[in-house]
């Protein structure tokens, strides 16, 4: 397999501390194999169409054809194992890591697809606008020195609980940032502290007697 295929990942655990690095292939690896080992199809089939009496649950199943023989995947995607920024893509993220899946047993590679991960917003046909980080220019009018990157923002592990425990609640996946930007009392999720995040977590569990213990 090329190495331009593959990536290396950081490994966090739930604090967001990085913890090692493993090694990944890439969807694009896997179809360029594919078709390197004679691809003849790839077929889809939605199984669960995401809803509230599911927990906006995702599941779609692939089936991928080679001169090799059949081979079968299944992906699921809900708003607790994506990234919160394609949330509003369950089928499309549940697709993508299907045909990953059912690939990767086609082309007998062991390493998990980058696009399996609930850390990744990619999916082959998702495209989302680059983030950029605006600051001050230098000697600005208005006096301010240039934004410094925040190391306290929200982790993943508290945003997916966040968005989980507003899925079991029965807000629709759409409406889920909104949803907690209301019962927070703030804006622009992407821009909350931890210590927000971890006060908003208990104030819900409160409420609702959730169990589950609160990242920080």
């Amino acid at each position: 397999m090329k190495q331009a295929f593959t990536v290396s990942i950081k490994i966090r655990d739930r604090d967001g501390n990085v913890g090692g690095e493993k090694q990944v292939v890439k969807y694009e690896g896997l179809l360029a194999r594919a078709h390197e080992d004679g691809l003849r199809s790839i077929h889809t089939e939605l199984v669960q169409i995401p809803s509230k009496a599911n927990g906006d649950a995702a599941i779609v199943r692939a089936v991928v054809v080679t001169g090799r023989g059949t081979f079968e995947g299944i992906g699921d995607a809900t708003p607790g194992n994506v990234n919160a920024r394609v949330t509003g893509h369950l089928l499309r993220v549940a697709e993508t890591r299907a045909k990953a899946r059912a690939l990767r047993d086609a082309v007998n590679i062991g390493l998990v697809a980058l696009e399996e991960l609930d850390e990744v917003d990619a999916v082959d046909d998702v495209a989302e606008p680059p983030r950029v980080e605006r600051t001050a220019p230098h000697g600005s009018a208005n006096g301010n020195a240039p934004t410094e990157p925040r190391d306290d923002l929200m982790t993943q592990a508290q945003r997916r609980l966040l968005f989980r425990i507003a899925a079991e609640r029965g807000v629709a996946t759409e409406g889920i940032a909104r949803w907690l930007e209301d019962h927070a009392g703030l804006k622009e999720i992407r821009t909350w502290s931890k210590a927000e995040a971890s006060r908003l977590i208990e104030r819900l569990k409160a409420q609702n007697g959730h169990a589950q213990a609160v990242p920080s």
